[in-house]
């Protein structure tokens, strides 16, 4: 569903993030989505060159980079959510409520 948008899994994360946190820093996203800097900031490079999210220097720490969702980023989850909350209840609808919980349990220390 996201490769028509020409966004990952891992690229639409890191959009949700900042568009729930903004100003939030790069070091922040890598540790909530447990993912390492330099990877990261290859993510970062290309959504901003997409023009979905911006980079500024964070007004706290000069050494950190505050991020922003732009226009075309909050265009894009404006399109995506339905549809990915649709795709959601879809699994939902196939695995159940109780399969859904184990599988999330079984996934839970993969967080950690």
């Amino acid at each position: 569903m996201l490769r028509k948008f020409d966004i990952t899994p891992a690229q639409w994360a890191v959009v949700k993030i900042v568009a729930a946190n903004p100003g939030i820093v790069q070091a922040r996203v890598a540790e909530l989505l447990a993912i390492e800097r330099a990877r990261l900031v290859e993510m970062l490079d290309r959504l901003e060159r997409r023009g979905l999210i911006v980079r500024s220097r964070s007004p706290s720490d000069r050494r950190s980079h505050a991020l922003h969702l732009t226009q075309g980023g909050a265009g894009l989850l404006e399109r995506l959510d339905p549809l990915i909350t649709a795709h959601e209840q879809h699994v939902l609808d196939r695995i159940g409520a109780d399969d859904k919980r184990e599988l999330l349990r079984i996934l839970r220390p993969l967080l950690r």
